[in-house]
């Protein structure tokens, strides 16, 4: 089964660099916030550090369009996410967009204007994802586990700039 609706078409972010759909906005933050997108782009993020994902890049997240008017209807559902999850798998080095290392993707985050979602904001992204998912409550356990050792790392991540 496909997680695109049948009424539109899927493509990857890479063509978000393409004048055609953004103008002459200079950053892929710029770009994508053009068009509305910025709690998405919030979401996203806060969804990558809480579940480990260390390869999100322009090929693994895309967007909506109606295939008649390519028109941009909206992000598409996040996939391609890899070794998510697993404690050893816990570094974020390697964010592409934002940033080759740790410490760069870091100072990326905290640089863009807007605050990281609090724990309000997180407890709603996952319970999104377990409805989507349709995962059993054995699994949504152990994601919860997971994500619990996961609170210091928020925490660094939405702390005031130094």
């Amino acid at each position: 089964p496909s997680f695109i609706p049948d009424d539109s078409s899927e493509y990857v972010c890479s063509l978000a660099y393409s004048h055609e759909f953004f103008g002459e906005s200079r950053t892929l933050y710029e770009r994508l916030t053009r068009i509305g997108l910025e709690s998405f782009l919030q979401k996203m993020i806060a969804f990558d550090l809480l579940i480990g994902n260390t390869d999100r890049h322009e090929k693994n997240f895309g967007f909506l369009r109606n295939p008649d008017t390519l028109d941009i209807l909206g992000p598409a559902p996040l996939f391609d996410s890899g070794l998510c999850l697993q404690r050893k798998f816990l570094n974020i080095d390697g964010m592409k967009p934002f940033g080759n290392d740790r410490a760069s993707a870091m100072k990326y985050l905290k640089s863009l204007p807007f605050d990281l979602p609090g724990p309000d904001i997180l407890a709603s992204i996952i319970s999104d994802v377990y409805v989507a998912s349709g995962l059993d409550g054995r699994i949504q356990g152990s994601i919860n586990e997971i994500l619990e050792n996961r609170e210091e790392l928020i925490k660094y991540v939405g702390a005031p700039n130094e």
